[in-house]
C-alpha cells in the first residue's frame, strides 16, 4: 500500500499561488473553520452538516429535474431556471 502526500480527508486543493486570489477551497476552509468555532465538531453537529447537504441535494435535484422537463409539476422553464439558480447561490456554503 502506498501512501498518500496528501491528507485523505482534506480536499486536493489547486495550485492558485500566482494569482494572490482566493480559490474556492480557501472559501470553503474558511466556512468549515468557522462552523468548527462556532458550533463543535461532535457526532451530533457532523451529523447535522450531511444532513443539510442531503437535504440542499434534493432541492437541487428537484430543480434539475424541472429544468430537464422530468418533473411535470415543473413546467415552466423560465421558474425552473430561476429555483436552480436561487438554490445554488444562496446555499452553495451552508
Amino acid at each position: 500500500m502506498t501512501s498518500s502526500p496528501h491528507d485523505p480527508h482534506q480536499p486536493t486543493q489547486p495550485d492558485d499561488s500566482s494569482s494572490g486570489e482566493a480559490t474556492i477551497w480557501d472559501t470553503i476552509d474558511r466556512a468549515r473553520q468557522w462552523l468548527d468555532d462556532t458550533n463543535g465538531t461532535d457526532r451530533a453537529e457532523l451529523t447535522m452538516r450531511i444532513l443539510k447537504i442531503a437535504e440542499e441535494y434534493g432541492e437541487v435535484s428537484t430543480a434539475w429535474a424541472g429544468v430537464s422537463g422530468q418533473n411535470p409539476q415543473l413546467t415552466e422553464l423560465d421558474h425552473a431556471f430561476s429555483q436552480l439558480s436561487d438554490y445554488v447561490r444562496s446555499r452553495s456554503l451552508t
